[in-house]
């Protein structure tokens, strides 16, 4: 076998393995969220891998994409079903918003009018959609997730927001899985007059102001966070 087709064969080999542990994270990812898999259970990776059907590496691959996304934590020894505590919610948070009022801050500087534009029509469709349809979840999680992504992005800062991504989608998934534990539907708590009031600010450039607005919805979302888990008491 020649160099170029050992190389192929090893590039091969590494596609088919992280295809095997895409599919076996999409599987136990889907089981942890449906409450299939509960909060503490501990994974073996031998027995998963054979339950599974596939090598022990991509197993491992797998767990480890979960532990980065939270769903599992592990202490160097096991893995283990995340078990999400206030103290958990509340250091998430603490991080997110330092970082988002920074990231609001800077977004101030760069936002383009187009930008702004994008965020209005946006508010524009979910107003227009609860006006004809009535409140409706995923019309108001898509417009908190395009307020987010307009800060993010508009910050000019990709380290920052990586990092914010990661941040918000541990906190959808807390949601999520609260949700499903307490076997209620998902729902969003904030209102599309409180993201045209952040648009008002967005249009006149008035950063405290934005600031204030954010800081104000991102401790809501703690505390909505805190009562997914029945931790709010």
């Amino acid at each position: 076998m020649g160099v170029s087709e050992s190389m192929l064969m090893n590039k091969l080999g590494q596609i088919e393995r992280l295809s095997l542990s895409s599919q076996a994270i999409t599987k136990l990812k889907a089981r942890i969220l449906s409450g299939q898999i509960p909060a503490g259970t501990q994974f073996i990776v031998e027995v998963l891998a054979k339950e599974l059907g596939i090598s022990r590496t991509p197993v491992r691959e797998a767990l480890s994409k979960l532990v980065s996304m939270g769903l599992i934590n592990y202490d160097g020894n096991s893995y283990i079903v995340a078990r999400y505590t206030a103290k958990d919610v509340r250091e998430l948070y603490a991080i997110r918003i330092v970082l988002e009022l920074f990231a609001i801050r800077e977004a101030m500087k760069h936002l383009t009018e187009d930008q702004i534009s994008g965020f209005r029509r946006a508010c524009e469709r979910a107003a227009k959609s609860i006006r004809e349809s009535g409140e409706d979840t995923n019309v108001m999680i898509k417009l908190d997730s395009e307020l987010h992504q307009l800060i993010y992005r508009g910050s000019q800062n990709a380290r920052l927001q990586t990092i914010l991504n990661d941040i918000q989608e541990k906190i959808l998934l807390i949601h999520k899985w609260g949700y499903v534990t307490k076997k209620v539907e998902y729902t969003e708590s904030a209102k599309v007059e409180e993201y045209l009031e952040f648009l008002s600010c967005l249009e006149s450039r008035d950063t405290e102001k934005a600031a204030d607005l954010l800081e104000r919805h991102l401790t809501a979302g703690e505390q909505f966070t805190l009562v997914c888990l029945g931790l709010d008491a």
